[in-house]
């Protein structure tokens, strides 16, 4: 597994590098990421690239590496699977979205981002509306397609939930000796290192 911050500061300290699907790479300047698009600025002109269009963003500044995934909004259950396992829709699938890609190999490590409005319990008699964000750290295995949730932000102190991921990721090791080994040598959860 190569950390995709590794990749990143590889690259020139300059520029920013776009990879596109067809293998054409652009450098230039990297001015946000988000969701569904990506705006770019080659100092004359901005410009937006979509998931659909982008193999690989490397942002030199911020050191983080993005790349189109469907994991966002097309991943689903495998039945029956105990701890939870997820695979990537055949059918209904929704267009990618960027996502922020933490490590690359056979495994991949995955942080998304989800905003959402929200209602609450305010003070008294009132309401509270807003938004509320979850952070996700998701990892896929490429030679069979599984995913695993690694960490959410809503997960809480009662959660019960960490010992079975943890149980997947280390079935998720089993082709990676080295880190497979660190993990059963790491004292407390490599889950919650993320």
């Amino acid at each position: 597994m190569v950390s995709a911050i590794n990749l990143c500061q590889a690259q020139s300290a300059k520029n920013d590098l776009i990879i596109l699907i067809n293998g054409d790479s652009i450098r230039t300047k990297v001015v946000s990421v988000n969701d569904n698009e990506a705006i770019i600025d080659d100092g004359e002109n901005k410009m937006d690239m979509y998931p659909d269009q982008v193999y690989r963003i490397y942002n030199n500044k911020k050191t983080k590496v993005y790349t189109p995934s469907y994991i966002q909004n097309s991943i689903e259950l495998v039945k029956g699977s105990k701890p939870e396992i997820y695979r990537i829709k055949t059918t209904d699938r929704s267009d990618p979205t960027f996502a922020e890609l933490i490590a690359d190999g056979e495994i991949m490590i995955y942080y998304i981002s989800n905003t959402n409005f929200a209602f609450g319990a305010g003070t008294g008699s009132r309401v509270g509306i807003g938004f509320t964000t979850i952070k996700s750290w998701f990892a896929i295995k490429k030679g069979s397609g599984e995913i695993i949730l690694l960490k959410s932000s809503d997960d809480n102190a009662l959660f019960k939930g960490n010992k079975q991921r943890a149980i997947n990721l280390k079935r998720f090791l089993v082709d990676e000796p080295e880190l497979h080994h660190a993990f059963d040598a790491e004292k407390k959860s490599v889950i919650s290192s993320f």
